[in-house]
C-alpha cells in the first residue's frame, strides 16, 4: 500500500467517525425534543447569553410563537420592561440547579397579550462545558 492510500484511508475513517458522531448528536437532539414536547408546561432553553435555543410545542401553542421566529432571539423580549433587567442579572450569576421561582410574572404572547405565569429558571452545565438555562413557565 502506498502512503497516499494510507492518507485516503485515514480521511475516510475520519469522515465515517464524524458522520457517526453527527448521527448520535441528531438522535440525542430528537430524543431531547421528544421529551420536552411531552411536558405540559412551556419550556424554553437558552444559552448563557439568554439567546433562545429551543422551545417546546406547548410553549408555541400557548403563546402563539412560531419556532422559527423565536429561535435566536434574546429571552428578555418575552417579559415586561421592568423584569428584563432582573432576568439578565439572574442568568449572569453562576448557580446550579433551580435557582429562581416566582409567580405572577407577565409573559407577552405573539399578539402582545400578557399572561401571568409562574416562572422557574434552572441552570445546567453540559458535559462539553456549555451553560444552558431552562425556563419553565406555568
Amino acid at each position: 500500500m502506498s502512503q497516499h492510500t494510507h492518507v485516503i484511508d485515514g480521511i475516510i475513517c475520519a469522515i465515517d467517525e464524524a458522520i457517526n458522531r453527527i448521527s448520535a448528536f441528531e438522535d440525542a437532539k430528537k430524543r431531547s425534543d421528544y421529551i420536552l414536547d411531552m411536558v405540559d408546561e412551556a419550556v424554553i432553553t437558552t444559552d448563557e447569553e439568554g439567546t433562545i435555543l429551543s422551545v417546546n410545542s406547548f410553549f408555541e401553542s400557548r403563546f402563539g410563537y412560531n419556532h422559527d421566529n423565536i429561535i435566536g432571539k434574546k429571552i428578555d423580549f418575552l417579559f415586561p420592561e421592568e423584569f428584563r433587567k432582573e432576568i439578565s442579572l439572574l442568568i449572569s450569576y453562576p448557580r446550579e440547579g433551580i435557582f429562581f421561582n416566582k409567580e405572577n410574572i407577565a409573559i407577552h404572547d405573539a399578539s402582545e397579550n400578557s399572561y401571568d405565569c409562574e416562572i422557574s429558571i434552572c441552570r445546567m452545565l453540559r458535559g462539553d462545558g456549555a451553560i444552558r438555562y431552562i425556563f419553565i413557565l406555568k
